[in-house]
């Protein structure tokens, strides 16, 4: 019998694409760029900015479903940014290459809690403004006009 070394295949990758980002898995530009600015931040605000447009400017003066549409907005806000800040910190810790990256990531995420905790605060000032007089304003994505 001879002594031969089997090299053993690495563990594939389990689970989908968000449970891999959320567990740190992704690299981390791909957790950064991909995860956060283009799913997070375009994405997800583009399509839920147009369905909240869309929504208020059918029924204009309906105060509960503009207050109902910020529950939800928040609601899913939230549970998308602490997806892509809990995944990219800890994707952060696993990186293996410069230093000065991981931390300026880690500094990142600290602002992006910043970051969204004014975007909560922008979305319920945004709805009183409307469900006070909202004959006077026009609805668009990003923005409300009077």
């Amino acid at each position: 019998m001879s002594d031969s070394v089997v090299p053993i295949a690495a563990p594939a990758k389990r689970g989908s694409y968000f449970a891999r980002h959320w567990r740190g898995e992704l690299s981390l530009p791909r957790s950064w760029w991909l995860s956060g600015v283009l799913l997070s931040g375009f994405c997800f605000q583009l399509v839920m900015t147009v369905l909240a447009a869309v929504a208020l400017n059918i029924e204009k003066n309906s105060a509960a479903l503009a207050w109902g549409i910020a529950a939800v907005y928040i609601a899913l806000q939230l549970t998308v940014y602490i997806w892509w800040l809990g995944g990219t910190w800890r994707s952060a810790g696993n990186y293996k290459g410069a230093t000065v990256w991981k931390v300026l990531a880690r500094i990142g995420m600290v602002l992006g809690v910043l970051v969204a905790a004014m975007a909560i605060r922008q979305t319920l000032a945004t709805v009183v403004q409307v469900t006070q007089a909202p004959q006077n304003y026009t609805v668009v994505p990003g923005s409300v006009s009077q």
